[in-house]
């Protein structure tokens, strides 16, 4: 937890903020918070806390960034962002930060994961489709689109598509009989 006052100057850091920062209170109060955002980000963050004077419905936001340690340790950090209100004017902002590093290192390794998944998949020439049964939803894969040879615009997987225009009649009622079974067995 930490305070700043309008022009983003610490002006309260709290001892966990010490230990993860490696900043201790005196070397960070009265000093611009900016420099601890990575440069790519700062611009964002002073757009995010703009909107606090422009838009009177911001009671609180959320700002996900990267932020950079006394040590040179690049981590995630989620901030909840209140203002501190005196006088019916904002009079600085109180945050609480979390790190969020190993969520942000799982979601980029999930991303690669999947981009593996389409391009091994493209070069194999598979395609892969989801059922969401709950919600009667049907997603397909770009590839699945190519090999059923239908348009991404016009053509919208749903079980009934599916059934009457890609399965075979032949296969139609096998097909159904089967998918009500895994469901029925779950």
């Amino acid at each position: 937890i930490y305070n700043i006052d309008n022009n983003g100057n610490f002006t309260f850091v709290n001892k966990i903020f010490e230990n993860i920062t490696g900043y201790q209170k005196d070397e960070v109060i009265n000093k611009n918070s900016k420099f601890m955002i990575r440069d790519d980000y700062k611009k964002k963050v002073e757009e995010k806390f703009a909107s606090f004077f422009t838009n009177n419905k911001n009671k609180s936001i959320n700002i996900e960034l990267p932020a950079i340690t006394k040590f040179g340790k690049e981590l995630w950090i989620e901030l909840g962002v209140k203002p501190i209100i005196k006088n019916t004017k904002i009079d600085g902002f109180t945050v609480n930060s979390r790190d969020i590093t190993a969520r942000k290192n799982a979601e980029t390794k999930l991303a690669q994961l999947a981009e593996e998944l389409t391009n091994t998949q493209n070069i194999a020439g598979l395609g892969n489709f989801k059922y969401d049964l709950k919600n009667e939803k049907v997603m397909w894969s770009d590839k699945l689109f190519e090999i059923y040879e239908r348009e991404k615009l016009s053509f919208h997987p749903t079980k009934e598509s599916f059934f009457n225009e890609i399965v075979h009649p032949d296969s139609k009622d096998y097909i159904i009989k089967k998918i009500d079974d895994f469901i029925k067995n779950k």
